[in-house]
């Protein structure tokens, strides 16, 4: 008999979607040569696969994303007033504290926690070197002084970076596709 894990099947499909939309603009920004772009991609692959890792091992794993996600939402949020939205009188407080209303009605304990960082992750999963790779990409993915400075320089390696986001993709949808068949 097959086990119960409807959140997990969920929470994997819709991680596979992703994958898949990031692999089909990261085509476009290679074809573009925008290395800015296609390190902004490859980044979010890269993050992509180490969730996938981690939601495949287990429901309670996919719990833990999804409860995740509603924290970094709500800590999204959690910006000075100066910013409200003028048109409608709503405030970022406002809509924080809906959303933390919200999280905890669906069952989310200690919705305005921090949320689990992906490095964290990545190292109990076992991805090798994330927070390099993760580095190497946020410089060019970022307007740092190596990119205001060299802005060709990202575009010296976008096949490369290419190349790795589409292998991560590969890894990221064949173990949610093993995992979806069980």
């Amino acid at each position: 008999m097959m086990e119960e894990r409807p959140l997990q099947i969920d929470v994997l499909r819709r991680l596979r979607a992703a994958i898949l939309r990031n692999v089909y603009q990261l085509d476009i920004a290679s074809k573009a040569l925008d290395g800015l772009q296609v390190s902004w991609l490859t980044r979010n692959i890269l993050e992509l696969d180490v969730w996938s890792i981690f939601c495949c091992i287990s429901e309670e794993n996919s719990k833990t994303f999804v409860s995740d996600g509603a924290r970094d939402a709500i800590g999204l949020l959690n910006i000075p007033e100066h910013f409200r939205r003028v048109d409608t009188g709503k405030t970022f407080k406002k809509l924080r504290d809906s959303m933390i209303a919200a999280a905890k009605e669906g069952g989310i304990e200690n919705p305005d926690a921090t949320y689990t960082r992906v490095t964290d992750v990545a190292s109990k999963v076992g991805v090798d070197d994330f927070n390099k790779k993760y580095m190497i990409l946020s410089k060019f993915a970022h307007p740092t002084a190596l990119v205001v400075v060299n802005p060709g320089a990202a575009n010296e390696l976008i096949d490369m970076f290419a190349g790795a986001g589409k292998m991560w993709a590969e890894e990221a949808i064949k173990i949610i596709d093993e995992r979806l068949t069980k």
